[in-house]
């Protein structure tokens, strides 16, 4: 049975079209999981005026550390600051990263639990991942 010319032309279009739309969705998909960004609680004894927020790009190998400002024994302890974006390295159970420009930059997440820890100064956070909530 011969098809005629313009059934085929639209067969291969629709095609195209569902192909093209497929690569789209997975791009979108995989750009949304390379960048990923954490709300992080730190842990007694500090108190935070916000959140703290951790980038992370894996993609990229990247990450960046936002810490507000933060207060101890109800008096202000720090003015907060920013680490990054840092070179990041990303394995099965932890992403580990820091800045060699400044003091107490070691950091380390435990994907498993969403511990972030400093490891110079053994602070730590517990963190979840930020989603839209509407």
């Amino acid at each position: 049975m011969k098809t005629s010319p313009s059934f085929s032309v639209m067969a291969g279009l629709s095609l195209s079209t569902l192909v093209i739309l497929t690569l789209l969705m997975t791009n979108d998909q995989s750009a949304q999981a390379a960048n990923i960004k954490l709300l992080c609680n730190i842990r007694p004894p500090f108190v935070e005026q916000a959140l703290t927020i951790v980038e992370l790009n894996e993609e990229a190998k990247t990450a960046i550390v936002r810490l507000p400002p933060l207060s101890l024994n109800g008096r202000p302890y720090s003015s907060g600051n920013t680490w990054g974006p840092m070179a990041a390295v990303f394995t099965g159970d932890t992403v580990t990263f820091y800045d060699a420009t400044k003091s107490n930059s070691h950091f380390t997440i435990n994907r498993l639990t969403g511990v972030l820890l400093n490891t110079d100064t053994k602070w730590d956070w517990d963190c979840h991942v930020g989603q839209r909530q509407f």
